[in-house]
């Protein structure tokens, strides 16, 4: 399965995303991959599991 998360880099501007994702076959391998301009930062967290609790704004909530 294949899923991409485009988004818009903006200089100077700090950004958190949060995207969650139902899928089967977890327990395979997988490969994340990330393409962006040299200039832009960026870091990520994955995880696998029970899918994270969301607040009403749709942020993970902590445990």
């Amino acid at each position: 399965m294949n899923s991409s998360f485009p988004l818009d880099c903006v200089d100077g501007e700090v950004v958190t995303t949060y995207n969650q994702l139902a899928l089967r076959g977890v327990e395979k391998k997988g490969t994340v991959s990330v393409q962006a301009p040299s200039g832009v930062r960026w870091s990520m967290t994955i995880g696998r599991g029970e899918p994270a609790s969301l607040d009403d704004s749709g942020d993970p909530v902590s445990p």
